[in-house]
């Protein structure tokens, strides 16, 4: 059973998500790089937020090569 459809992809379309999909990306790296510091300085760990940037961002990626 297919369950997906097909969306038309137009500029429109595109301008009309860009905005949310951003702001929504943005505030899940702030919260999980609070959560991580939280946790980090309960451990005595050091946190890299470019580490913490680069993990999401390669697993957002990598995510969306196989429609995860």
């Amino acid at each position: 059973m297919n369950v997906t459809s097909e969306l038309p992809v137009t500029m429109s379309r595109l301008r009309e998500v860009i905005g949310p999909s951003i702001t929504v990306s943005l505030v899940t790296y702030i919260l999980s790089v609070n959560v991580a510091k939280a946790v980090s300085s309960q451990k005595g760990l050091k946190l890299d937020p470019t580490q913490e940037f680069l993990a999401w961002s390669s697993s957002s990626f990598i995510a969306s090569i196989f429609n995860g």
